[in-house]
């Protein structure tokens, strides 16, 4: 999931962690930003 607004973010990144634990799997909150620097980071790096 990405969202733009940074507290709404942070909160649904706390409360999936503390609802779904280690049954997470590979589901993710980030940050418009984080979700950008991570593709960038994959093509630069192959």
């Amino acid at each position: 999931m990405v969202g733009i607004d940074p507290a709404l973010v942070f909160y649904y990144r706390d409360e999936y962690n503390q609802i779904l634990g280690n049954k997470q799997g590979k589901f993710e909150v980030k940050l418009a930003d984080d979700s950008i620097n991570d593709k960038a980071s994959s093509e630069v790096n192959g």
